[in-house]
């Protein structure tokens, strides 16, 4: 059995600064925060998180009063949102792998795969449906074999990634909460 990444030391101690950021007030937690946003914005909404200890295909999924609305990969970056549209040209990087992990999980389960990207810096999160609930594509993407961080814990892995354009994504503030209206769209969800 493999070794998954948040179960190593180095895993651990992402995960427990995350808890105890959390758990302090200091939002260290943004997918957290980025969920209960929304939660709390659609009426009858509700995010269930994948396990964290072992793999999974994506983040979570969306349901709405009882019945199954999505899947989801969020992604938080420690950016701006001018860094984003700036230096990489508002364009976000998710591994082909990931993509194709979505787009069956959409299609078994006859949902959209919706992906979030969160940047911390700016407390935005910008979002877009990437397939439908029969594994079409709904947007577009550019792949190419690029090197990155492997994981948490360092490493360098070669791989194909997207290149997923987000000028056309949804965009929402969810740190400033004076009301639901000041934040553009947010889905339906049915």
């Amino acid at each position: 059995m493999r070794q998954l990444n948040i179960n190593t030391p180095r895993g651990q101690k992402s995960l427990e600064y995350e808890i105890v950021e959390y758990l302090m007030g200091y939002g260290c937690e943004y997918e957290k925060e980025v969920t209960t946003f929304f939660e709390e914005a659609n009426d009858g909404l509700q995010w269930i998180d994948t396990p964290k200890g072992m793999p999974a295909a994506v983040d979570g999924v969306w349901i709405r009063y009882g019945e199954l609305k999505s899947v989801a990969e969020i992604k938080c970056r420690d950016m701006t949102e001018d860094t984003f549209f700036g230096r990489y040209k508002a364009e976000w990087l998710l591994s082909v792998d990931k993509l194709e992990k979505g787009r069956l999980a959409a299609k078994l389960l006859g949902v959209p795969f919706f992906g979030y990207l969160v940047l911390i810096q700016s407390g935005i999160v910008l979002y877009k449906s990437l397939y439908d609930g029969e594994g079409r594509p709904t947007a577009e993407w550019t792949e190419k074999r690029t090197g990155t961080p492997k994981n948490v814990n360092g490493g360098y892995v070669e791989r194909l990634n997207a290149f997923i354009p987000m000028t056309d994504a949804w965009q929402m503030t969810y740190r400033d909460k004076k009301s639901v209206e000041s934040y553009g769209h947010i889905p339906s969800y049915g």
